[in-house]
């Protein structure tokens, strides 16, 4: 599984192989990230079949949200200019994913801005953002698309349990006309709470 429109200049391995110069924390200890059957095929439909939509049914802890992080990541390796945007519904969550991502930076990649709400690399000059929809405020859902021109990679957490997707889905949909991946990934687990 390669990217399409990838430099020869920038990172080359598929995404599964360099999942495996990773290390993770595992029941068993910190070990080398070996991708689950589900998670490549989950990425190469991600990476190959952009503008579809997907669902994935999944139960909780199965390594979606990690498999997720690491596909931001490489993508923001293996692209110019590529950018990503991750959104969850408190900003304190927000920020541990940022903090869950700069672990799967590997040593050595230089960094223009390592903040926990936006990561942007030196090289390929791609970007992450992590921000909040916090829908207590007033401008929530507008704030988690403010200021992004273009992003082709969008990361919905806890969608199911964020009470404004629609408004996000608004905001941040505009984002995504410039760019031939543009896509975006609910995710979440059954079931609502509302607060």
């Amino acid at each position: 599984m390669t990217c399409a429109g990838t430099s020869p200049q920038l990172l080359e391995q598929p995404f599964p192989e360099w999942c495996k110069n990773l290390r993770i924390k595992t029941a068993e200890g910190i070990r080398p990230f070996e991708v689950f059957d589900w998670q490549g095929d989950f990425s190469d439909i991600l990476l190959n079949s952009p503008r579809i939509p997907i669902t994935l049914l999944s139960s909780r802890q199965t390594g979606k949200t990690a498999v997720l992080l690491a596909l931001m990541v490489w993508l923001a390796l293996s692209r110019e200019q590529f950018t990503g945007l991750l959104v969850h519904r408190k900003g304190d969550d927000a920020k541990t994913l940022a903090r869950r991502t700069k672990r799967l930076i590997p040593r050595g990649v230089k960094l223009a801005s390592e903040s926990l709400s936006l990561i942007e690399f030196a090289e390929t000059g791609s970007a992450l953002h992590f921000r909040s929809s916090n829908h207590k405020q007033e401008d929530g859902a507008e704030a988690a698309g403010r200021g992004l021109d273009s992003v082709d990679f969008v990361i919905i957490e806890e969608a199911s349990h964020t009470n404004n997707v629609k408004e996000l889905l608004g905001v941040i949909g505009p984002c995504l006309t410039h760019s031939a991946m543009a896509t975006i990934v609910l995710v979440g687990t059954s079931g609502r709470r509302d607060s």
